[in-house]
């Protein structure tokens, strides 16, 4: 009956996390002083494992801790209790409790009023001192684990601070090193401010950059970023995006803004979850568990907080694009008469975009309240959906297509059962798609004709990247029948044989690229084991050969091999691994590549050259022609004798650059005079005819 001892009851038990019994605050002598007593002004109560321990003088304890303190000394009332006691709760070491009530509630108030200069210069002082000593001294700081670090500027800070008070050379070097790549992150996470949700890729990119830089850092003498450390940090870049999220979002009325406003906007905001995920479980599975000198050695980092912050917006969008199906099937008349505004006011009393275990329960009852006013809704919806599928069931592909787009509306329960029979109608006439699928690739394969491409992929492109790309493109088509399959008719008797038959058909088309691929490998192998073979670009070889037979002038540098570069690089973009043998082939045929493509513009200029000269003009010409042959002949400049006729080789990129400037220089002397007379010859011609019309 006491409101006194009942206040001091239910706080304590607010903060118990095994239920207390009513006499121990009832009974207790200290609980009694305290509100009898004006002197006395400080009640503690203590968590530990026997129970609560409750004190008028507060102790260091590592127990977590609630603590009621008057502000005047007098007796408590009822009328007075809620005046003159404050209450405060430390779950952690009391100087950090104090450098957090500090941090986050008074100097932010202070801050915001207007306090004397003095007092907020003070409390600048008495903030930093505590940041000070709690991230660097107390108890429970460990600089492999992050303590008391809620940000990325904290971090930044934090490393700051140890540069600056560290009297050792090494831990000085250590922490600038670090300080360079969080101050990169630091910079592309402040750059959110004024970035736009789907131009995030960029930032993104960076800095999984600049994490990834960040965790290869190998101080000399010091401890690189810890993995503890890099947990949490990762753990604050998630909460940094998830922030940036909700504010992109904070404008947008969910459920009254224009459709395709939300859809873009949502679709966007789930890409950067998606894109967070993906990069993090990159770096940690991929980029660092392979990087020797220090392997992450825990499990894949995932966000919790992200992956249900990304799940709650895939709720959100799915129930908008519901909506959106049924304003377009219903009418105005049938909308008003089913009432379907009323079905999404049950989301306008809360935000869907906070995420956590205390506003679940709310998201919850309004998606129960929503779906009970979708049953009236979803009963006068399946006869549209009926009928308006029973018209288009003779065109397959027309079919898949409706379904598709409806698919948040035919993938609920209710709606689900009452299409049945479209569905069945859908599977059966999927499972012909397959089957034709199946007739086409058997058909195009069979009888393997290494002249003849299954199917034209690409203009230009190599046999071998036609097959692969034609049978991926096939295996595409069948994945996403499967998928949308899966999402519509998983719940069929037939689907089961309907997915073996799809898996079996991409397994199949695997293996043919697989042979296709092992096939090509063998050929090219084989070309370069024979050593008369020119697609083996021989370092030491010459790089042209003028024929004595008949004149004409011979690059060797084959077409083979710059076909071979296309298939590399195609198949490498692919996906496939190439044999590190063809590797070093293609590597070293696309660093001498640009020469050979200008030693065989040489060349085919000086085997058409002759063509190009006017009979009468070929004497003229003569000692540039010779010129140019004997550069061709003897490629060593400043060379006399037997040296110079040594030919330049490829394994000398000084000569080979040499070379190539004398030729062009000499083809491009031969080019502009015999352009010049030919154009004196015509000149010559235009004059003749003008005097034949002369009397």
């Amino acid at each position: 009956s006491d409101v006194r001892y009942t206040f001091i009851y239910e706080t304590v038990q607010k903060y118990s996390k095994t239920p207390v019994r009513t006499e121990v605050i009832a009974d207790n002598a200290h609980v009694m002083q305290f509100l009898d007593d004006s002197s006395c002004s400080v009640l503690s109560v203590a968590f530990t494992d026997k129970g609560p321990v409750i004190n008028t003088s507060p102790t260091i304890s590592s127990d977590r801790q609630i603590v009621f303190y008057k502000t005047r000394s007098t007796h408590i009332e009822d009328k007075n209790i809620g005046e003159v006691v404050n209450v405060t709760s430390i779950s952690e070491d009391p100087t950090v409790a104090f450098y957090n009530i500090i941090n986050k509630v008074f100097s932010p108030m202070l801050a915001s009023g207007n306090i004397d200069s003095k007092l907020q210069k003070l409390m600048s002082q008495l903030e930093s001192k505590l940041t000070a000593y709690v991230r660097h001294q107390a108890p429970s700081s460990n600089v492999e684990k992050m303590v008391n670090i809620q940000s990325i500027t904290e971090e930044v800070e934090f490393w700051q601070y140890s540069q600056e008070s560290t009297h050792r050379l090494v831990e000085k070097e250590r922490a600038q090193i670090f300080l360079e790549f969080l101050n990169l992150i630091k910079d592309e996470v402040t750059s959110l401010d004024v970035t736009a949700l789907d131009q995030t890729l960029d930032v993104m990119e960076r800095i999984q950059d600049h994490l990834d830089d960040l965790w290869k850092q190998m101080p000399d003498n010091a401890k690189p970023y810890g993995e503890s450390r890099m947990n949490d940090l990762l753990e604050i870049i998630g909460s940094h995006w998830i922030s940036y999220i909700q504010r992109e979002l904070s404008n947008l009325n969910i459920w009254t803004d224009a459709y395709h406003i939300v859809r873009d906007t949502l679709t966007a905001a789930i890409g950067v979850c998606d894109r967070f995920t993906t990069s993090t479980e990159t770096l940690t599975q991929q980029f660092w568990k392979s990087f020797a000198l220090q392997p992450w050695v825990g499990d894949k980092f995932i966000c919790s907080n992200m992956v249900t912050f990304a799940k709650r917006l895939e709720e959100v969008l799915s129930i908008r694009v519901v909506h959106e199906q049924l304003i377009r099937l219903l009418t105005p008349g049938e909308q008003q008469n089913l009432d379907l505004a009323a079905a999404v006011k049950p989301f306008s009393k809360i935000n869907p975009f906070y995420c956590n275990p205390y506003n679940l329960p709310a998201w919850n009852n309004a998606v129960k309240l929503y779906e009970k006013a979708m049953m009236p809704v979803e009963k006068k919806i399946s006869e549209k959906l009926k009928k308006h599928f029973h018209e288009i069931e003779a065109q397959p592909h027309q079919l898949l297509r409706e379904f598709q787009r409806y698919t948040e509306l035919v993938v609920r329960p209710a709606l689900k059962n009452e299409l049945v029979a479209e569905r069945e109608t859908l599977l059966a006439q999927l499972l012909t798609y397959m089957k034709s699928l199946k007739d086409e690739f058997t058909k195009r394969t069979s009888g393997y004709n290494p002249g003849k491409v299954p199917s034209k992929s690409g203009k230009n492109l190599p046999e071998i990247i036609n097959y692969v790309v034609w049978a991926q493109q096939l295996i595409s088509r069948v994945t996403d029948t499967l998928t949308t399959a899966k999402n519509l008719l998983g719940d069929l008797q037939g689907y089961d044989s309907f997915a073996r038959e799809c898996e079996g058909l991409k397994t199949e088309m695997w293996s043919f690229i697989k042979d296709q691929v092992s096939m090509w490998v063998g050929e090219v192998e084989q070309l370069l084991d024979d050593r008369d073979n020119p697609i083996a670009l021989q370092m030491g070889g010459k790089l042209m050969d003028l024929s004595h037979a008949d004149g004409t002038l011979k690059v060797f540098y084959s077409e083979r091999l710059v076909a071979l570069l296309r298939e590399v690089r195609q198949l490498t973009a692919l996906g496939f691994t190439i044999p590190r043998k063809i590797q070093t082939v293609a590597g070293t045929a696309q660093k001498f590549y640009r020469h050979g493509v200008v030693l065989k513009q040489v060349a085919n200029f000086y085997n058409s050259i002759d063509e190009q000269m006017l009979e009468s003009q070929k004497m003229m010409m003569l000692d540039s022609a010779l010129a140019f042959e004997e550069t061709i002949k003897n490629p060593k400049q400043g060379v006399t004798g037997k040296a110079a006729a040594m030919q330049v080789t490829w394994d000398n990129p000084a000569e080979l650059e040499s070379y190539i400037n004398r030729l062009q220089t000499a083809a491009d002397k031969l080019t502009i005079e015999n352009r010049r007379l030919r154009k004196c010859h015509f000149d010559i011609v235009e004059k003749v005819i003008c005097l034949m019309g002369v009397d």
